[in-house]
Order: C-alpha cells, then sequence, then structure tokens
C-alpha cells in the first residue's frame, strides 16, 4: 500500500510540475507564438500577415486554459486518491471533466493545424485518444462505485 501511496504523490507532484510548465508557457504565449511564426514561412505564405499572430494566440491560449484546467482537476483527483478515496462521484466527475477537456484541447489544437501546420494533428489525435481514455477509465470507476456501494450494502 505503501508503493502505491508513493506513486500516487509522485503522480500528483509531476502533474504539479507540468502545470507550473504550461503555465509559464500561457504566461509566454505571446513570444511563443511571434517566434513561431517568424520561423515557420509556410504558415506566413497560407494566411493573411496581420492575423495570423490574433488567430494563433487566441487558439493558444484557449487551449493553454484548458490545459490548465485539465491539470488543477488532475490534482485535484490525484489528491483525492492520496487521501483514500478512490471511487467517490467526486473523482468520477474530476476524470468525465478531464475527458471533455482532452477533446476541447484536440479540437482547438486540430484548427491550428488547418491554419498554421498539419504536424498539430499527431497531438489532435493524441488528445483525442487521450480523451476516450479516460472517458473509458471514469466509466470503470462509475462500475466500480456501484460495486463498492453494493458490497457496503450487504455488510
Amino acid at each position: 500500500m505503501e508503493k502505491i501511496h508513493r506513486r500516487i504523490v509522485f503522480a500528483k507532484w509531476f502533474t504539479v510540475f507540468w502545470a507550473v510548465f504550461f503555465l509559464i508557457c500561457t504566461l509566454l504565449g505571446h513570444r511563443i507564438a511571434a517566434a513561431y511564426l517568424a520561423v515557420n514561412t509556410a504558415a506566413r505564405a497560407s494566411f493573411l500577415q496581420t492575423m495570423q499572430l490574433p488567430v494563433l494566440l487566441v487558439l493558444g491560449y484557449a487551449c493553454g486554459a484548458c490545459v490548465l484546467v485539465l491539470l488543477y482537476r488532475l490534482v485535484l483527483f490525484l489528491t483525492n486518491m492520496e487521501n483514500g478515496l478512490f471511487f467517490t462521484d467526486v473523482n468520477i466527475a474530476h476524470l468525465r471533466t478531464v475527458s471533455v477537456l482532452f477533446m476541447a484541447i484536440a479540437l482547438l489544437v486540430a484548427g491550428i493545424a488547418v491554419l498554421y501546420s498539419l504536424f498539430f494533428l499527431s497531438i489532435s489525435f493524441a488528445a483525442a485518444f487521450l480523451s476516450f481514455i479516460v472517458r473509458i477509465v471514469a466509466d470503470i470507476f462509475v462500475q466500480a462505485e456501484s460495486m463498492k456501494d453494493e458490497l457496503d450494502l450487504t455488510i
């Protein structure tokens, strides 16, 4: 049991690390987008020069907001698990929210891919795939919660 607890704590701090990383990336979004557009000549030729940066910033900031909320909900989920609360309605809600946010990220990144570079489609597909996997895990948690409740009633 101690080994599982250590893994949960590690996963929680790893998630916090990524949240800080994405927060920094979001705060530096304007510089990152400008640097991307300066290097990528294909993006410059495919869209009106004056609208490239604002569109990329809107999509990027929306994606960044989704990532930060996703990581926050994941930290809450891992905190509940660290405290021994595994199959609860709150954890199921966290997982479902994470699933929806992964799908939102997939759609936003697909928009970036269509407008700028098809390379981003691989990230979009990965996020969509993760959305379905997390949804399946949430459904498994629903089943486990009902089995736990049924077992609690038989005792």
